[in-house]
């Protein structure tokens, strides 16, 4: 026998060559009753067959053929921020000071700047929307190289490290040349990655040839570190936090002998548990 599509049964059309697709009387009624079907029946010489609208699966119980709502929040995709599952479909919608835009949210106030780290500096790029006009800032410098750095908008104070040097240092955009490469902490092995929770002040940050996050609060003078959790990799590449939600997002890679390199984007709480429906989120295979 040949396939054909199924819309192309009882078309009143015969498609295969033995006319096995057509059959008036099985084709007139197999979808009595709307064939006992959820929701679409197509005919067809064998009998009905049951078809879900978009956003639903069909599924069986008891010889009975169902159509169950798809819930698109699961996936990350469905939106920027907030998702709210409904039948058949979902609704995205923005936090507080963002702006629905093309399915995206745009941060209300000022234009958005594109911070970025060369050498010595930290500097920012400004795009004015719908114009071409561009604004260079150079918002840092330092005396040595960085290698990574975070902002926090709620104390308006960049973080930055140093492996060189072995330290994590803090600027200030308000009180600029005041703290101008203040040591936030020293004696650290080769740190590398480092981020800041912009809600309860914590900083994270890894270390060079090291798989274990750490977590520093500081109160008055000193600051309290302890190990929070161990990346399941050999090297960190990346490490970004999402405060509202309570997430924190790790990048790294194992290498492995005679083959690639192994790596994925691994998603914790705050608190260093692992997000269990998430794990491995973008393995590489």
């Amino acid at each position: 026998g040949e396939c054909i599509s199924l819309h192309l049964t009882c078309n009143n059309h015969p498609d295969c060559l033995d006319s096995s697709d057509e059959g008036p009387a099985q084709c007139s009624s197999s979808c009595t009753d709307n064939g006992e079907c959820s929701h679409t029946c197509l005919p067809t010489p064998r009998g009905p067959v049951c078809q879900c609208l978009p956003g639903y699966s069909l599924t069986s119980s008891a010889g009975t053929s169902l159509c169950l709502d798809n819930d698109e929040c699961a996936l990350l995709s469905s939106c920027s921020q907030h998702c709210t599952n409904t039948k058949g479909s979902y609704k995205c919608t923005c936090a507080p000071g963002y702006t629905e835009e093309g399915g995206h949210c745009r941060a209300g106030g000022e234009p958005p700047k594109l911070l970025y780290a060369v050498h010595n500096n930290i500097n920012g790029v400004m795009m004015r929307p719908g114009s071409s006009y561009r604004v260079d800032m150079e918002l840092t410098s330092h005396a040595v190289p960085i290698k990574s750095f975070d902002y926090s908008p709620s104390s308006q104070e960049f973080y930055w490290t140093s492996p060189a040097l072995g330290v994590i240092g803090r600027y200030n955009v308000d009180t600029g040349v005041e703290y101008k490469n203040e040591v936030w902490m020293s004696g650290i092995d080769r740190p590398d990655q480092v981020v800041v929770d912009w809600i309860t002040g914590n900083v994270y940050f890894s270390q060079q040839s090291s798989n274990i996050i750490t977590v520093c609060s500081k109160t008055q003078r000193y600051a309290q570190c302890s190990h929070l959790f161990t990346v399941p990799v050999n090297t960190i590449t990346l490490m970004e936090v999402d405060p509202r939600e309570g997430r924190m997002f790790v990048a790294g890679f194992s290498r492995v002998l005679s083959g690639y390199p192994r790596g994925a984007i691994y998603p914790y709480s705050m608190d260093g548990e692992p997000v269990a429906s998430l794990a491995g989120l973008f393995s590489t295979p």
